[in-house]
């Protein structure tokens, strides 16, 4: 018999018990409303890409990077945008530099309690599930990375920021 399609049974345990499937973490997006995960683009390729979004029900994309395009050798831009389409992932794009003045204009509307455009966006990624914020290290993405951070730990969805520990890859 083949040793890899052995399963080792502890004494008092049964087949029927064995779970040898890994359970997702994020399996009821409605219940990760509110949590944000960053990662950093530039230690991905396109499979582990995929596996993050489709293994952990995430919902909503954040980009916060210079370039919005996804690079070819690692990335095959067209490819991962129909894939995201395709599973109802929302995708925002906050990564030319108007979007990148209007976070700091929503950051002093927030604690001003007025009210800015930036919000209706936010609110939505926020609202629809587990939302991953992209980023890449190898720009100065720094100065970005801390202006999200601020926007959305005042906003009212808010509810936490997880390590990209927490995600099953």
């Amino acid at each position: 018999m083949n040793s890899a399609k052995i399963i080792p049974i502890r004494v008092g345990q049964t087949p029927a018990r064995l779970d040898p499937q890994q359970r997702d973490l994020f399996a009821d997006p409605g219940k990760f409303s509110g949590h944000i995960i960053f990662v950093d683009i530039s230690t991905l390729w396109q499979e582990k890409l995929l596996r993050i979004l489709n293994k952990n029900a995430v919902q909503a994309l954040v980009d916060i990077r210079k370039i919005p395009v996804f690079r070819k050798p690692k990335f095959n831009h067209k490819r991962l945008m129909d894939y995201i389409t395709s599973r109802n992932i929302s995708y925002f794009d906050f990564t030319s530099q108007k979007s990148r003045l209007e976070i700091g204009e929503a950051i002093v509307a927030l604690l001003a309690s007025q009210p800015h455009p930036l919000f209706g966006p936010l609110s939505k990624a926020l609202d629809s599930g587990l939302t991953v914020i992209l980023y890449d290290s190898n720009e100065d993405a720094q100065t970005s990375i801390s202006d999200i951070r601020n926007l959305l730990k005042y906003h009212s969805s808010f509810r936490a920021e997880l390590h990209p520990n927490a995600l099953t890859w």
